[in-house]
């Protein structure tokens, strides 16, 4: 009882984390003192922490990101910001350690800035689009919760303070219309009446809502036009970089979209875009069997003067990935592999987009420098170097620490035992369980190999118990802040509709919306009849129902969908006949609206909604039986102690 008292405590506390900023009314050009209190075990490196402040201006669409070094005194850290920039009018907080961070939820912590008892230009204006997802913010990290009530309220307060500020017209307009609150030809008119306003063509916001707002009214050759004036006449914008990204997006050819990206990368050398279209005509060449292609594109990169004196690491990585599995390119591999480790070596991380903070690239820098490692080792222990192999796989757990992987610990365990190294197998094996890290084959090393295996499974249990500190880290990295329930959906047939208010239908007929499950902790589980892994799965979700039937607060259902049968309801009510133990709750999703809206592309998935409606967890397929009821049973009880 003790024990489970503890956990339970220690649940709560890893939450969430508590920040204040003073002054409360901060000044652009003016010092920024914050506060931060967390649970002691709420990051893995509580010794490493750092505030991670995005400064929004009115005129760049994208922020510029800083971050300063949280000093911590017990479960507090502080830290002071010597001047925030001069040109900010909304800032935007989250606190960052590693491959972890605290973002409030989903909700981040924000700041306007002030100057004469009111707030600055804009400021309310970022505030608002900061509540419309990555396509208003730019970046998919400094997205908080969409919240299209909130964004709304705070454009009629931009509109109220500063009238005349044109971004906040076309986006109060917009939001209007996705609140099914003004019809299409009233929105067509508010921005046909907007573009006639004087604006300021070297402002990138301007730009932007202009170019919106023609897309909107389907001048799409006006739009296109203007973003490349734009960007004819700021080379260096992060709009000049996306109207190049279109361009590459656009080739026909695998071979002329290479010849773009490969312009792309020596226009924008810091650009993270740049490596990701590299590493998708790299994944679409080896996924075409042609390995050759694959490496002469690699070899083709662009190096920039004194950026790197190689290729990406990850594209190298890639390849050694791929070669690896083949016994006559593993002195290719190997090449490639440590080609990508000496390049790590002499990088430098400070070459980065302005919109990503420093230590948030020296993370993807170390995250990529242990990956290669483990990819390093591997090679070497297909190569039948097994000490080497232990060596490369030590370093891999030595650069990533707590953040390592199972499967990187997976390796190096197994890599030990083949080198006769049996006790430092079972202490890796040990380290895995210890932080919820280990997969099944590490667990089972642990058992096998221990000399007493009554005191091994008690040990193993209690190597469990320490490691619900790690796991329930690993579970708020997992939160998706999804508000789905909240959001506009639009049909085939051009009607609009809140997904709150989409239908399943009960096996009598009786019809539920999805509003009608907020208050409690719901589990979804999207199946068909003619699914063989989500017949395999029933058995298991029928032990998860039986675990929580008896608590009012959690609804476990079974949505029906994707059958290929004219009376859905009665070939249901014939498979549930079949299969008499199967007593969990089944609702039919007869118009497939609800799985459409979830964005399902494959069954089983289950969604874990909390209390509010909001989806935070997402699992796809079943990671077998006791694994899913340890999991699910996790996030389950994560969700009701928020």
């Amino acid at each position: 009882m003790r024990i489970l008292l503890a956990i339970l405590a220690l649940t709560i506390g890893l939450v969430a984390g508590e920040l204040r900023i003073e002054p409360k009314r901060p000044q652009a050009g003016k010092p920024l003192e914050c506060s931060y209190t967390a649970d002691a075990d709420y990051f893995s490196e509580p010794d490493s922490v750092w505030l991670c402040i995005y400064v929004f201006d009115d005129r760049r669409f994208y922020p510029t990101a800083l971050d300063v070094r949280l000093e911590r005194s017990g479960r507090t850290y502080r830290a002071k910001l010597a001047a925030i920039p001069s040109d900010a009018v909304f800032l935007l907080f989250r606190i960052v350690s590693g491959r972890e961070y605290d973002d409030n939820r989903g909700q981040f912590w924000d700041a306007l800035m002030w100057e004469s008892g009111t707030p600055v230009v804009g400021s309310y204006f970022r505030q608002a689009i900061s509540y419309m997802g990555q396509s208003a913010s730019g970046i998919a990290s400094v997205s908080r919760r969409i919240d299209l009530d909130r964004a709304k309220e705070l454009l009629q307060r931009s509109l109220e303070t500063h009238p005349d500020h044109l971004p906040t017209k076309f986006a109060y307009a917009g939001v209007r219309f996705d609140r099914s609150e003004i019809q299409r030809s009233e929105l067509e008119q508010t921005l046909e009446r907007l573009l006639q306003l004087e604006w300021d063509s070297t402002n990138e916001l301007h730009v932007r809502s202009r170019s919106r707002a023609l897309r909107l009214l389907e001048h799409d050759s006006e739009a296109i036009n203007l973003e490349h004036q734009y960007a004819e006449r700021f080379p260096s914008s992060e709009l000049a970089e996306e109207v190049e990204r279109s361009y590459c997006a656009s080739a026909k050819t695998p071979e002329e979209f290479r010849d773009r990206i490969r312009s792309f990368v020596q226009r924008f050398p810091t650009s993270p875009y740049g490596l990701k279209m590299y590493t998708d005509l790299v994944s679409f060449y080896l996924q075409q069997g042609n390995g050759d292609a694959a490496i002469a594109t690699v070899n083709s990169y662009p190096i920039p003067p004194g950026v790197t004196s190689s290729p990406p690491p990850a594209l190298l990585n890639m390849l050694a990935v791929t070669m690896v599995r083949q016994d006559s390119l593993l002195k290719l591999a190997q090449q490639y592999i440590e080609w990508a480790i000496r390049a790590l070596e002499s990088e430098r991380p400070d070459d980065k987009p302005r919109y990503i903070a420093s230590c948030e690239y020296r993370w993807q820098h170390r995250e990529l420098r242990g990956i290669c490692h483990d990819t390093w080792g591997y090679v070497l222990y297909r190569m039948g170097r097994t000490e080497d192999a232990v060596e490369a796989f030590r370093q891999c757990e030595n650069i990533l620490g707590p953040f390592a992987s199972g499967d990187m610990l997976e390796h190096l365990s197994e890599a030990c035992l083949t080198a006769g190294r049996k006790q430092e197998s079972l202490d890796v094996a040990r380290r895995a369980i210890a932080t919820g890290r280990a997969l099944a084959q590490t667990v089972a090393r642990f058992l096998q190999l221990s000399p007493d295996t009554a005191a091994a499974r008690a040990e193993y249990e209690l190597l469990r118990t320490q490691a619900r500190p790690a796991k329930l880290r690993r579970l708020r990295l997992e939160m998706l802040a999804q508000p789905l329930l909240t959001m506009q959906f639009r049909r085939i047939d051009g009607s609009t509709f809140v997904f709150g208010d989409a239908v399943l239908t009960t096996l009598d007929g009786r019809p539920i919306q999805l509003r009608e499950l907020k208050g409690k902790v719901v589990v979804l589980d999207f199946w068909a009849t003619w699914c063989g892994p989500c017949r395999i799965s029933m058995p298991y979700m029928q032990k998860l129902y039986e675990k929580y039937r008896s608590k009012g607060d959690v609804e476990i259902l079974l949505v029906n969908c994707w059958e290929r049968v004219d009376d859905r309801a009665a070939h249901v009510k014939k498979f549930l006949a079949n299969n008499p133990d199967y007593t969990f709750p089944v609702v039919l999703d007869l118009k497939d609206e609800v799985v459409s809206g979830f964005g399902v592309t494959g069954i089983p998935t289950k969604f874990y909604l909390d209390r509010e409606g909001v989806v935070q967890f997402k699992e796809v397929g079943f990671p077998g039986g006791d694994v899913f009821i340890e999991e699910a049973s996790d996030r389950i009880d994560l969700l009701l102690q928020q």
